[in-house]
């Protein structure tokens, strides 16, 4: 091919397509970005704050290499070879992302997710980012037009990333997960400058995009054939609205006795434990929930915000409460009533719980929080504000109780610390209930209620109705705990995540690490 056809300029709208295109590669490759950390750190604002950034950077850092490059290579082969290096990372992603992730997983959630991101999520928007400025100098006839060229470009890059945004997030990441929509994403950018390469005779770039495409596939099947060697059973897998869910079953011997149990897995993060034959929780904090509650009688009304795995509702079945459920996550439902035998008296409610509690006409005498996010409450539905609209659908005597981590001293607990004066500042006489264990393995159940409590009304018949027997449970009175550093936690300053960050990090790298190795050789994270 002569310089001349090299640089021959194609009609607009071609150059626009590949605007259209590369503007959903881009958006895509920041949502898929978002989800592969997720199993590793979470969906903390820090990985948000990380994702955002470092794509933003990289799109800055494109558009200023773009525009150099295309004021001095005005050849179309420049535009193409870009497109190229951006698929094939795109198609790498995956597992550019594995790589990092588990290198970076010893280190915090700001530095590791930070770190991981500008390994796999950058270079792609670099490349993608360099492709704007050079459509512009290759599509602009002449000066006079080259504003509306740009405006036009840019416009329509911006519309596919809008489109890209809802079919990801509402339809494709639910069905497909994260691995398949970014290799095939990366396809669909890599046909035009294949073509281009075949077309032009370069078939050594052809045959390199060949190869490179191909890695991912290898990878797979190298993984696939390793799945043996873990001791877990994979029920059930998926990436959505709150990230990556698996149910697993684990089987082995221990003392001559065979244990079977499965696992809800969020983000790397167990939800619910439970004995795979009878379907009782393995949990401490789920049967102390229930002892609590116990001082209720039969008939009582019950809402749990959080359903997991549906080991909270079961007790409260047990205990003959009618129970009322709200779960943000459609599939976390189905998974309840596949994998853990849900039982079908309670009525579930698909929907965010701070909405739920809003607009419900109900009234309760208990109100659980259960709604962990992987290791992560949702700041918005533990703020006084809340705290207040849960006041007006729970009974005057009604109980209100909050599954938390299990750190209450120094830094890692003042997360902790801020909920029970949050509840005080809510009007709520409370107690924190303590499960065996350290403060880093252990879970704290916090309980109030506008009338005084009385623990008195916890008989050993209704406990013993729970599913294990019960063991006395530490109480702790509010007013015994120094809550001078503690904060009132507000919607106008939603600082959870801040709050919790050293006990979050903390107990993400004990159960990343040891799920890491229960898993081995299995292909889970995308």
């Amino acid at each position: 091919m002569t310089n001349d056809q090299d640089t021959r300029r194609r009609s607009l709208p071609f150059y626009l397509v590949l605007s259209f295109i590369e503007g959903g590669a881009a958006m895509a490759a920041e949502l898929l970005g978002a989800r592969m950390i997720a199993p590793f750190y979470g969906t903390t604002l820090f990985v948000w704050s990380s994702v955002i950034g470092v794509t933003l950077a990289a799109l800055a850092l494109g558009y200023f290499l773009g525009g150099y490059l295309a004021d001095r290579y005005t050849r179309n082969m420049l535009l193409f070879s870009v497109l190229a290096v951006g698929s094939v990372l795109l198609a790498l992603m995956p597992n550019l992302a594995k790589f990092s992730l588990e290198a970076t997983s010893g280190m915090g959630i700001r530095t590791g997710s930070l770190v991981s991101a500008l390994v796999f999520l950058l270079p792609p928007l670099v490349c993608l980012g360099m492709s704007s400025p050079i459509i512009i100098r290759l599509a602009s006839r002449d000066l006079q037009h080259t504003g509306r060229t740009a405006g036009t470009v840019y416009a329509v890059s911006t519309v596919s990333g809008i489109l890209a945004t809802f079919l990801l997030g509402f339809h494709v990441i639910p069905l497909w997960g994260i691995t398949m929509p970014a290799y095939y994403a990366a396809v669909l950018l890599g046909i035009f400058p294949f073509g281009y390469f075949i077309r032009s005779r370069r078939f050594a770039f052809a045959l390199a995009m060949i190869i490179l495409f191909s890695i991912p596939a290898l990878a797979s099947t190298v993984e696939n054939k390793s799945q043996n060697q873990s001791e877990w059973k994979i029920l059930y897998k998926s990436d959505g609205l709150l990230g990556q869910v698996i149910v697993g079953d684990l089987q082995r011997m221990e003392k001559d006795s065979l244990h079977h149990q499965r696992t809800l897995f969020v983000n790397r993060q167990p939800q619910t434990n439970v004995n795979a034959k009878n379907g009782f929780s393995l949990w401490p904090y789920v049967h102390a929930m229930a002892v609590t509650a116990s001082m209720r009688p039969r008939g009582s009304t019950a809402l749990v915000l959080g359903l997991g795995g549906g080991s909270v509702v079961d007790e409260f079945l047990r205990l003959g409460f009618e129970v009322d459920a709200c779960e943000l996550d459609e599939r976390i439902v189905d998974v309840a009533k596949t994998f853990f035998n849900l039982d079908k008296k309670c009525r579930i409610v698909v929907d965010d719980a701070r909405h739920y509690v809003r607009t419900s006409r109900e009234r309760y005498d208990i109100i659980v929080f259960d709604t962990f996010s992987g290791e992560q409450p949702p700041a918005h539905i533990l703020s006084v504000e809340n705290f207040s609209e849960v006041k007006r659908i729970l009974n005057g005597d009604g109980l209100v109780i909050i599954n938390f981590s299990g750190f209450i001293t120094g830094e890692a607990g003042l997360a902790s610390r801020s909920i029970i004066r949050t509840m005080i500042s809510s009007g709520f006489h409370t107690k924190v209930i303590s499960t065996p264990g350290t403060e880093e393995s252990r879970n704290l159940v916090f309980v109030g209620s506008v009338a005084p409590l009385d623990f008195s009304r916890m008989t050993r018949e209704r406990q013993n109705i729970c599913c294990t027997v019960p063991v006395p449970l530490p109480c702790i009175d509010a007013g015994a705990i120094d809550l001078s550093d503690a904060l009132v936690l507000t919607d106008d300053k939603p600082i959870l995540d801040i709050l919790s960050l050293s006990a979050n990090e903390s107990w993400r790298k004990s159960v990343v690490k040891e799920s890491s190795k229960a898993f081995h050789g299995y292909q889970l994270f995308f």
